[in-house]
């Protein structure tokens, strides 16, 4: 691998050969700073995220923008491939996520049941599963064929902490959440059921990763 990509709110994203330092190529287009940036799996594709609300798909091989992903209405917060590659999840201030086909730029599915902003969403290693983390306080585990919420992991009850970030075990079997106030907690991702209450401390803690 000699590629790295950086975002810019000059709302460009570059392409550099990290052997030699020279840029490849100039990604422009976006209306506003470029604040999300990632390679797909197989590294045929790179994703941008700009505070215009939108996200582009740009073929690595030529540089080109093949797709806009139009659709939120407010500001993207995260972006993922699906381990294939063939999927892509969006979050966003307008409290959805989105799933698009990568191939054909279209939207397969609106990811609604939040009530606040979807700060993160994530597949899980086996690409059947969406998890996404809300300020509402809740994490929502999701199909990635049909979009259908299969659980909702209530960080707290009524008065949560909005949450910073949640992450799939790698055997998507278990669930971390990351609250604002520092509340980390684990869950049975199958049952729903909250099993370890990692840190409560007060602090910030902006997110979490298993090994």
């Amino acid at each position: 691998v000699s590629l790295v990509v950086t975002a810019s709110a000059d709302c460009t994203a570059k392409i550099w050969n990290w052997l030699d330092g020279e840029c490849v190529q100039t990604l422009s287009g976006h209306g506003s700073d470029v604040h999300k940036v990632k390679f797909s799996w197989d590294g045929t594709w790179l994703v941008t995220v700009s505070y215009d609300s939108l996200a582009k798909l740009w073929k690595l091989s030529s540089g080109d923008c093949v797709h806009v992903l139009r659709g939120h209405t407010n500001d993207i917060n995260s972006v993922s491939f699906s381990p294939d590659s063939e999927l892509l999840i969006t979050s966003s201030d307008d409290h959805t996520a989105r799933l698009w086909d990568v191939s054909h730029g279209d939207c397969l599915e609106v990811l609604m049941g939040h009530s606040a902003v979807v700060n993160s969403a994530m597949f899980s290693w086996d690409g059947r599963l969406i998890l996404t983390s809300s300020f509402d306080g809740d994490a929502r585990i999701w199909s990635a064929f049909n979009g259908q919420c299969y659980r909702t992991l209530s960080c707290g009850g009524n008065g949560s902490m909005p949450l910073e970030f949640a992450v799939f075990s790698p055997d998507a079997q278990s669930v971390v959440t990351v609250a604002r106030d520092g509340l980390v907690q684990s869950w049975d991702a199958v049952a729903g059921k909250l099993t370890q209450t990692l840190v409560d401390e007060g602090h910030l803690v902006n997110c979490a990763s298993y090994s």
